[in-house]
């Protein structure tokens, strides 16, 4: 396999993928918030943007990773970027319709199918372009950037959608703001004509193709016989819970922090909480995963993804049992220590298969799912009781990720 310094160029350029789609899921989480608003929504009902982009991504799965395997990863990675651009797009005109809601939920479904396109191209490919000892590493460096999008979504789409802060009266800006989609409209109108003009560069570039594990087709009959052969291999499907759970864990997360920082006892107002979102909780988010990068040059990935695990655990029951700021500077140590998860349990997935690295990559976005089921159930829990008990559902994914990642030991 040729040495990483030969692949610089090509994963430089996959990593900008990350940041694109990065800012495309933390923008939604604070689309969330703004939409219960602006349409007068419940938290659960509001939760439908997330129920969109992640199912989007559940259905895009299998059918993008038959694309990679036919057509290979650029051809999968430029399917990905032309859905995100059309359904960009296709939220400015509904977002003003009178009908709103129900028509900018097809839209982001249509973000959300691209997203999963991308991510089941791009995920394996940079996992392939170097040695099998260092795609962990190398999940982890490209997720920095991922970090960095996820950064800039709630900073960028807080101000576009709350103001700032610093406001002079902050909550009656809210008040104005919160039936305003013209700042939603504006983002995804960037975003749309920003994937279409990545995917106009990424036609035109020659990739390196990524050495596969190749599962010989030509012994199994179809496509189907050989995801029934991946999900034999128990190692492989105890990855695959363990990802699921902490989509779900993270997702969820994500989509109730606006409301946690914003509640009553904490005390923010929603466009302090979005600035936060971004400025703080991505940031450590980020953070973490170059230290983890770093890290996973000596630590087996499996252990890492224990300790990490159970360090978010504990954030986590704090955060719901202490009251205030005490419970908001938890749930920034959540972001921090849950940072490597997702890229390191992908990673052991996709080492652990024996089998093709794109059509693995395919079964893994499925995992997806949990980021379409977190946040309507965590809406639901805080609409009746409060956001600091709705991360309940995290803890009990941080619990069982830690105790499904001992079977990989």
């Amino acid at each position: 396999m040729k040495a990483f310094s030969t692949y610089r160029l090509p994963l430089a350029l996959i990593s900008l993928l990350f940041l694109l789609w990065g800012f495309g899921h933390s923008f939604i989480d604070v689309l969330n918030s703004h939409m219960e608003q602006a349409f007068h929504t419940t938290k659960a009902q509001a939760a439908s943007v997330h129920l969109m982009i992640y199912g989007g991504h559940l259905l895009a799965a299998l059918p993008a990773g038959l694309l990679v395997k036919r057509l290979g990863y650029k051809r999968g990675i430029l399917w990905g970027l032309l859905l995100y651009g059309l359904g960009a797009l296709l939220f400015v005109p509904a977002s003003f319709s009178d009908n709103g809601f129900a028509l900018t939920l097809p839209a982001l479904f249509i973000v959300g199918y691209g997203l999963g396109s991308l991510e089941v191209a791009a995920n394996p490919y940079v996992a392939l372009l170097g040695s099998p000892e260092g795609a962990a590493q190398r999940m982890n460096m490209a997720q920095a950037f991922n970090g960095l999008g996820l950064m800039m979504g709630p900073i960028i789409g807080g101000f576009l959608l709350y103001g700032t802060a610093t406001t002079a009266h902050p909550h009656e800006h809210e008040l104005h703001a919160a039936h305003d989609m013209g700042g939603a409209a504006v983002a995804y109108a960037v975003l749309g004509l920003s994937a279409l003009a990545i995917a106009a560069v990424f036609a035109f570039l020659r990739l390196p193709k990524a050495e596969d594990k190749e599962s010989g087709a030509e012994e199994m009959k179809g496509i189907v016989a050989e995801w029934c052969h991946i999900l034999k291999q128990s190692d492989f499907r105890i990855a695959m819970i363990a990802l699921f759970l902490c989509v779900m864990a993270q997702t969820g997360l994500n989509s109730v922090f606006v409301y946690y920082a914003s509640s009553p006892s904490v005390g923010f107002s929603r466009a302090g909480a979005a600035e936060m979102l971004g400025g703080i909780c991505m940031v450590l988010l980020l953070a973490g995963r170059f230290v983890g990068s770093y890290l996973l040059r000596r630590v087996k990935p499996e252990r890492m993804v224990r300790l990490s695990g159970l360090i978010a655990l504990f954030f986590t029951l704090s955060a719901v049992v202490l009251p205030g700021k005490w419970g908001l500077m938890c749930v920034f140590g959540i972001y921090l220590s849950e940072s490597v998860l997702y890229p390191t349990i992908f990673a052991v997935a996709v080492t652990h298969t024996h089998y093709n690295a794109g059509m693995a990559s395919s079964l893994l976005e499925l995992c997806v799912v949990g980021g379409a089921i977190a946040p309507v159930l965590m809406g639901y829990v805080a609409d009746v009781s409060s956001p600091a008990m709705s991360l309940a559902i995290p803890v009990a994914c941080f619990a069982a990720i830690v105790v499904s990642m001992r079977r990989l030991s």
